[in-house]
Protein backbone atom coordinates (compact mmCIF):
# COMPACT_ATOMS: atom_id res chain seq x y z
CA UNK A 1 0.00 0.00 0.00
CA UNK A 2 1.21 3.69 -0.90
CA UNK A 3 2.20 5.00 2.19
CA UNK A 4 -0.22 8.08 1.79
CA UNK A 5 -3.22 5.75 2.08
CA UNK A 6 -1.24 3.72 4.86
CA UNK A 7 -1.47 6.46 6.76
CA UNK A 8 -4.85 6.96 6.49
CA UNK A 9 -7.01 6.28 9.95
CA UNK A 10 -8.81 3.02 9.92
CA UNK A 11 -7.18 1.70 6.94
CA UNK A 12 -8.40 -2.12 5.96
CA UNK A 13 -6.44 -3.99 3.23
CA UNK A 14 -8.04 -3.41 0.12
CA UNK A 15 -9.48 -6.52 -1.80
CA UNK A 16 -7.20 -5.42 -4.77
CA UNK A 17 -4.57 -4.79 -3.14
CA UNK A 18 -4.43 -8.73 -1.82
CA UNK A 19 -5.35 -9.68 -4.91
CA UNK A 20 -2.44 -8.08 -6.74
CA UNK A 21 0.04 -9.34 -4.24
CA UNK A 22 -0.81 -12.64 -4.52
CA UNK A 23 -1.23 -12.64 -8.85
CA UNK A 24 2.81 -11.43 -8.48
CA UNK A 25 3.94 -13.87 -5.96
CA UNK A 26 2.79 -16.65 -8.88
CA UNK A 27 4.22 -14.66 -11.44
CA UNK A 28 7.59 -14.50 -9.96
CA UNK A 29 7.40 -18.14 -8.46
CA UNK A 30 8.55 -19.31 -11.67
CA UNK A 31 11.99 -17.06 -11.84
CA UNK A 32 15.05 -19.20 -11.40
CA UNK A 33 16.21 -17.13 -8.41
CA UNK A 34 19.61 -19.39 -7.05
CA UNK A 35 18.82 -19.58 -3.40
CA UNK A 36 19.94 -17.04 -0.59
CA UNK A 37 19.42 -14.03 -3.78
CA UNK A 38 17.73 -10.78 -1.61
CA UNK A 39 15.04 -9.04 -3.27
CA UNK A 40 14.99 -5.30 -3.29
CA UNK A 41 11.34 -3.59 -3.19
CA UNK A 42 11.70 0.05 -4.85
CA UNK A 43 9.13 2.34 -3.22
CA UNK A 44 7.83 -0.56 -0.64
CA UNK A 45 5.27 1.61 0.94
CA UNK A 46 4.17 -0.55 3.89
CA UNK A 47 5.93 -3.94 3.24
CA UNK A 48 2.95 -5.76 2.37
CA UNK A 49 3.58 -6.75 -0.75
CA UNK A 50 6.91 -7.36 -1.34
CA UNK A 51 6.54 -9.82 2.13
CA UNK A 52 3.37 -11.54 0.39
CA UNK A 53 5.79 -12.05 -2.77
CA UNK A 54 8.88 -12.82 -1.39
CA UNK A 55 6.93 -15.14 0.99
CA UNK A 56 6.52 -17.94 -2.20
CA UNK A 57 10.16 -17.94 -3.28
CA UNK A 58 12.65 -20.38 -2.74
CA UNK A 59 13.43 -20.57 1.28
CA UNK A 60 11.40 -17.06 1.39
CA UNK A 61 13.84 -14.76 0.68
CA UNK A 62 14.98 -11.73 2.80
CA UNK A 63 14.18 -8.63 1.19
CA UNK A 64 15.32 -4.85 1.54
CA UNK A 65 12.53 -2.33 1.77
CA UNK A 66 13.44 1.42 -0.42
CA UNK A 67 11.65 4.47 0.05
CA UNK A 68 12.03 8.17 0.25
CA UNK A 69 9.19 9.14 2.24
CA UNK A 70 9.62 6.48 5.22
CA UNK A 71 9.57 8.18 8.55
CA UNK A 72 12.08 7.09 11.62
CA UNK A 73 8.87 5.77 13.39
CA UNK A 74 7.56 3.73 10.41
CA UNK A 75 10.88 2.26 9.80
CA UNK A 76 10.76 0.84 13.38
CA UNK A 77 7.32 -0.24 12.78
CA UNK A 78 7.86 -2.42 9.78
CA UNK A 79 10.80 -4.05 11.28
CA UNK A 80 8.63 -4.94 13.98
CA UNK A 81 6.15 -6.17 11.40
CA UNK A 82 8.81 -7.67 9.00
CA UNK A 83 11.67 -9.10 11.03
CA UNK A 84 13.74 -10.77 8.07
CA UNK A 85 13.37 -7.22 5.76
CA UNK A 86 15.39 -4.48 6.04
CA UNK A 87 14.41 -0.92 5.24
CA UNK A 88 16.40 2.08 3.58
CA UNK A 89 15.23 5.85 2.05
CA UNK A 90 18.16 5.39 -0.41
CA UNK A 91 19.44 3.30 -3.09
CA UNK A 92 23.13 4.13 -2.52
CA UNK A 93 22.55 2.48 1.77
CA UNK A 94 22.38 -1.14 0.16
CA UNK A 95 24.66 -3.12 -1.51
CA UNK A 96 25.66 -2.37 -5.62
CA UNK A 97 24.76 -5.33 -7.77
CA UNK A 98 23.54 -7.46 -4.89
CA UNK A 99 19.82 -8.23 -5.65
CA UNK A 100 18.26 -11.63 -7.72
CA UNK A 101 15.05 -9.18 -8.11
CA UNK A 102 13.86 -5.86 -8.25
CA UNK A 103 10.40 -5.05 -7.87
CA UNK A 104 9.11 -1.76 -8.68
CA UNK A 105 5.16 -1.59 -8.28
CA UNK A 106 2.86 1.01 -9.11
CA UNK A 107 6.12 3.02 -8.98
CA UNK A 108 7.35 4.87 -12.52
CA UNK A 109 4.41 6.13 -12.35
CA UNK A 110 4.96 8.92 -9.66
CA UNK A 111 8.34 10.07 -11.22
CA UNK A 112 9.00 12.65 -13.31
CA UNK A 113 11.82 10.87 -15.19
CA UNK A 114 10.92 7.06 -14.95
CA UNK A 115 13.41 6.11 -17.26
CA UNK A 116 16.30 7.40 -14.99
CA UNK A 117 14.98 5.97 -11.99
CA UNK A 118 14.67 2.51 -13.48
CA UNK A 119 17.77 2.73 -14.81
CA UNK A 120 19.87 3.96 -11.49
CA UNK A 121 18.08 1.32 -9.84
CA UNK A 122 19.36 -1.32 -12.32
CA UNK A 123 22.79 0.04 -12.74
CA UNK A 124 23.30 0.24 -9.00
CA UNK A 125 21.21 -2.63 -7.39
CA UNK A 126 20.65 -5.37 -10.21
CA UNK A 127 23.03 -9.27 -10.52
CA UNK A 128 24.06 -9.69 -14.17
CA UNK A 129 21.47 -12.52 -14.29
CA UNK A 130 18.57 -10.89 -12.02
CA UNK A 131 15.25 -10.07 -12.70
CA UNK A 132 13.18 -7.10 -12.72
CA UNK A 133 9.31 -7.00 -12.08
CA UNK A 134 7.21 -3.85 -12.88
CA UNK A 135 4.18 -2.76 -12.51
CA UNK A 136 1.97 0.54 -13.63
CA UNK A 137 -1.38 1.59 -13.79
CA UNK A 138 -2.85 1.48 -17.09
CA UNK A 139 -4.45 3.94 -20.41
CA UNK A 140 -3.59 7.26 -20.02
CA UNK A 141 -7.57 8.07 -20.94
CA UNK A 142 -8.06 7.16 -17.28
CA UNK A 143 -6.30 9.53 -15.85
CA UNK A 144 -8.42 10.93 -12.81
CA UNK A 145 -8.42 12.28 -9.30
CA UNK A 146 -7.58 9.24 -7.93
CA UNK A 147 -4.24 9.66 -9.89
CA UNK A 148 -3.67 12.86 -8.83
CA UNK A 149 -4.71 11.73 -4.80
CA UNK A 150 -1.49 9.38 -5.06
CA UNK A 151 0.89 11.76 -6.91
CA UNK A 152 0.77 10.18 -10.39
CA UNK A 153 2.39 11.65 -13.71
CA UNK A 154 0.60 9.28 -15.70
CA UNK A 155 -0.80 5.80 -16.85
CA UNK A 156 0.84 3.63 -19.03
CA UNK A 157 0.07 1.21 -21.72
CA UNK A 158 2.25 -1.49 -22.66
CA UNK A 159 3.49 0.23 -25.84
CA UNK A 160 5.05 3.39 -23.67
CA UNK A 161 5.96 1.12 -20.65
CA UNK A 162 8.09 -1.24 -23.14
CA UNK A 163 10.56 1.69 -24.24
CA UNK A 164 11.02 2.81 -21.00
CA UNK A 165 12.27 -1.15 -19.71
CA UNK A 166 14.40 -1.30 -22.82
CA UNK A 167 16.01 1.76 -22.45
CA UNK A 168 16.99 0.89 -18.53
CA UNK A 169 18.66 -2.18 -20.20
CA UNK A 170 15.86 -4.47 -19.40
CA UNK A 171 15.15 -7.33 -21.81
CA UNK A 172 10.96 -8.27 -21.37
CA UNK A 173 10.70 -11.80 -20.62
CA UNK A 174 7.05 -11.99 -20.26
CA UNK A 175 3.99 -8.94 -19.84
CA UNK A 176 0.55 -8.47 -19.51
CA UNK A 177 -2.33 -7.34 -18.08
CA UNK A 178 -4.17 -7.55 -14.66
CA UNK A 179 -7.82 -6.91 -13.72
CA UNK A 180 -9.51 -6.76 -16.59
CA UNK A 181 -13.27 -6.76 -14.98
CA UNK A 182 -12.10 -3.76 -13.12
CA UNK A 183 -11.58 -1.75 -16.40
CA UNK A 184 -15.04 -0.50 -17.43
CA UNK A 185 -16.01 0.54 -14.22
CA UNK A 186 -12.96 2.61 -13.69
CA UNK A 187 -14.19 3.72 -17.13
CA UNK A 188 -17.71 4.67 -15.80
CA UNK A 189 -16.06 6.18 -12.63
CA UNK A 190 -14.16 8.74 -14.84
CA UNK A 191 -16.50 9.63 -16.90
CA UNK A 192 -18.85 10.21 -13.71
CA UNK A 193 -16.21 12.21 -12.55
CA UNK A 194 -15.77 14.56 -15.80
CA UNK A 195 -19.61 15.08 -15.62
CA UNK A 196 -19.48 16.70 -11.79
CA UNK A 197 -16.26 18.56 -13.09
CA UNK A 198 -18.48 19.58 -15.81
CA UNK A 199 -21.46 21.00 -13.51
CA UNK A 200 -18.97 22.57 -10.73
CA UNK A 201 -19.37 20.12 -8.37
CA UNK A 202 -15.82 18.73 -5.89
CA UNK A 203 -14.30 15.30 -6.59
CA UNK A 204 -12.94 13.37 -4.30
CA UNK A 205 -9.71 11.44 -5.01
CA UNK A 206 -9.87 8.53 -2.37
CA UNK A 207 -7.34 5.54 -2.40
CA UNK A 208 -7.31 1.90 -1.72
CA UNK A 209 -6.71 2.91 2.20
CA UNK A 210 -10.25 4.40 2.43
CA UNK A 211 -11.28 0.67 1.90
CA UNK A 212 -14.13 -0.03 4.73
CA UNK A 213 -15.37 -3.65 3.74
CA UNK A 214 -15.77 -6.08 6.44
CA UNK A 215 -13.45 -9.33 6.48
CA UNK A 216 -16.03 -11.30 4.66
CA UNK A 217 -16.36 -9.11 1.67
CA UNK A 218 -13.18 -8.57 1.44
CA UNK A 219 -12.44 -12.02 1.16
CA UNK A 220 -14.85 -12.76 -1.18
CA UNK A 221 -13.64 -9.89 -3.61
CA UNK A 222 -9.82 -10.61 -3.58
CA UNK A 223 -10.42 -14.60 -3.48
CA UNK A 224 -12.61 -13.72 -7.32
CA UNK A 225 -10.27 -10.94 -8.28
CA UNK A 226 -7.23 -13.66 -7.50
CA UNK A 227 -8.86 -15.95 -9.72
CA UNK A 228 -9.53 -13.83 -13.17
CA UNK A 229 -5.87 -13.19 -12.98
CA UNK A 230 -4.89 -16.52 -13.06
CA UNK A 231 -6.73 -16.76 -15.66
CA UNK A 232 -5.82 -13.99 -17.23
CA UNK A 233 -2.05 -15.07 -16.51
CA UNK A 234 -3.27 -18.95 -18.29
CA UNK A 235 -4.12 -16.82 -21.14
CA UNK A 236 -0.91 -14.66 -21.68
CA UNK A 237 1.33 -17.68 -21.33
CA UNK A 238 -0.72 -18.39 -24.73
CA UNK A 239 0.03 -15.33 -26.24
CA UNK A 240 -3.68 -13.80 -25.61
CA UNK A 241 -3.32 -10.31 -23.66
CA UNK A 242 -6.85 -8.58 -22.52
CA UNK A 243 -6.21 -5.09 -21.14
CA UNK A 244 -6.62 -4.45 -17.76
CA UNK A 245 -6.78 -1.66 -15.02
CA UNK A 246 -3.01 -2.65 -14.39
CA UNK A 247 0.29 -3.50 -17.16
CA UNK A 248 3.23 -5.92 -15.82
CA UNK A 249 6.39 -7.15 -17.10
CA UNK A 250 8.79 -9.56 -16.21
CA UNK A 251 12.21 -8.26 -17.18
CA UNK A 252 15.54 -9.66 -17.20
CA UNK A 253 18.51 -7.55 -17.33
CA UNK A 254 20.33 -7.66 -20.45
CA UNK A 255 23.63 -9.21 -21.42
CA UNK A 256 26.22 -7.06 -21.60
Amino acid sequence: MDLKEARLEGKRRHPWEIARARTLAEIVADVPLAAGLQVLDVGCGDGFTAAEVCRGLRGEARWVGVDPALTDGEISALLREYPRARFVRDVEEVEARGFGLLLLLDVLEHIPDDLGLLRRYVEHGLRADGYVLVTVPAFQLLFAQHDRFLAHYRRYRWETLEPVLVGAGLEPVRWGYLFASLLPARGVSVLLEKLRQLVGKSVSGGGIGAWSGGDGLTEVISDGLTMENRLLLWMERKGVRLPGLSVWALCRRKAL
